[in-house]
């Protein structure tokens, strides 16, 4: 439970909030380029939130879900004070051609994964400590960050928690990506 972060996962995603000073649907995000292994700034993760928090939270979403997956949740966060980066799976928000037409296997995505948290960390001011927030395919990574690197915090999704009667949030896209939708 993230409840002594002051936000309860259970609450945020069951309830409608009062809009807040930061509230997601007014929230700034801020792209912050990494890179994916050898290829440099080829990744983008969404940060959110003051860079002298105490803090620090890594949401990375798996198949099928882009960046968006976790905003709103991230954004609640982001409000009461943690620095929020929201990621995705290596090159899964890219609209033109993939740099690696091959993919990834295992051991280079969970150092893809890590070049996502090391661009957060790098954003933040202080010496946050870290939360990693994973779901799916984003499991395999978060749990090898959370065994080679280490962090203080690991929550693990199967299913988003996610509100269907909650509006999402307008956030802008950098051009290389794209909305993700199943049919």
């Amino acid at each position: 439970c993230l409840c002594d972060l002051g936000v309860c996962v259970r609450c945020c995603v069951r309830d409608a909030r009062p809009p807040h000073p930061y509230h997601h649907h007014l929230m700034s995000w801020r792209f912050v380029r990494h890179d994916l292994l050898d290829l440099a700034d080829a990744g983008t993760i969404w940060v959110a939130g003051p860079c002298d928090a105490a803090h620090a939270m890594f949401f990375c979403a798996g198949f099928p879900c882009d960046h968006s997956s976790f905003a709103p949740l991230a954004a609640r966060f982001a409000e009461v004070g943690c620095l929020v980066g929201v990621g995705c799976m290596p090159e899964y928000d890219r609209e033109e051609g993939c740099l690696r037409p091959e993919g990834y296997d295992l051991p280079q995505i969970g150092r893809c994964f890590g070049q996502a948290v090391a661009a957060l960390l790098g954003q933040a001011t202080a010496a946050p400590k870290v939360t990693l927030v994973v779901h799916d395919w984003g499991i395999a990574p978060g749990f090898f960050h959370s065994n080679v690197v280490g962090c203080d915090k690991l929550v693990v999704f199967d299913v988003l928690p996610v509100n269907p009667k909650a509006p999402r949030p307008h956030i802008p896209r950098t051009n290389h990506q794209e909305t993700r939708r199943e049919t």
